[in-house]
Formats: C-alpha cells, structure tokens, sequence
C-alpha cells in the first residue's frame, strides 16, 4: 500500500478508534485493541508526515499494551512501531533505547535468527549508525 492509501485510511481509522473508545468503557474491547487501533493510526500519520500525531498515538499504544500485558512481550510491535516514530521525528537516541529493548524481546521469543529479530537488529544498527556509533551499528 503507498503512502496515498494510508493517506485516505486516516479518517476511517479514527471512526474505528472512536467506536473501540465507545464500546471500551464497556470493558468488551480489551486494552490490546484497542493499542493496535492506536498503531494502525500513528502510521498512518506517520506515512503522512504527522509526527506528532503519530508520537503520541505509538506511545498509547504502548501503554495500553503493557497495562494489559506486563511481560512487555506482546507489546513488542506497539513498541517498535513507537520508535520509528521517535526516529522519523529525529529523536534518534530515545528510538535505540526501544529498538534495543525490542530486540531483547525477540531474541528472548525467537532467538537470534528469525525474521522478527533480524528486523529489530536492523532497526538497531540503523540508528546506532544515524548516531555515528559506527562500532555499535557493526
């Protein structure tokens, strides 16, 4: 999907959003989906350049995850989703510090040679050489 789509999807994101909020106060949406509504949206936002939106909707999610999930293992998408709001916004060290407990994560889940920890190992090096940590990023 181009970042158009994602574009056009921001509206109905947000009807579902609200519709989970609603029928959440109900208790029969639980806390981890509605932290994926808050994901899907924060990239949306982030394909269209709205960074502050999507800052504050990854680190809803998060919470929400981890208020339901306290293990921080299911929270790991929410989380790294987070971070590549923090780095597209420039904020590259907070980004690491995500990046690197995410890694831990699934490393811990699926060991050093999945493709969800070669994603997040990646998104490791990726910043650590945006820092000018060269030795780290290798």
């Amino acid at each position: 999907m181009d970042c158009d789509k994602y574009t056009e999807a921001i509206g109905y994101l947000h009807r579902s959003l609200d519709l989970k909020v609603e029928l959440g106060g109900t208790k029969s949406i639980p806390d981890h989906k509605l932290a994926i509504s808050k994901l899907n949206l924060a990239v949306a936002h982030l394909a269209d350049e709205a960074l502050q939106p999507a800052l504050q909707l990854g680190r809803e999610a998060v919470e929400l995850g981890l208020r339901e999930y306290k293990d921080g293992t299911t929270v790991a998408l929410p989380r790294f989703a987070a971070a590549t709001c923090l780095f597209r916004a420039g904020m590259i060290a907070e980004a690491v510090v995500i990046f690197e407990e995410v890694l831990r994560t699934k490393t811990s889940l699926f060991g050093n040679y999945r493709t969800p920890t070669r994603n997040a190992l990646y998104a490791v090096a990726i910043a650590q050489n945006k820092l000018g940590k060269l030795n780290e990023a290798m």
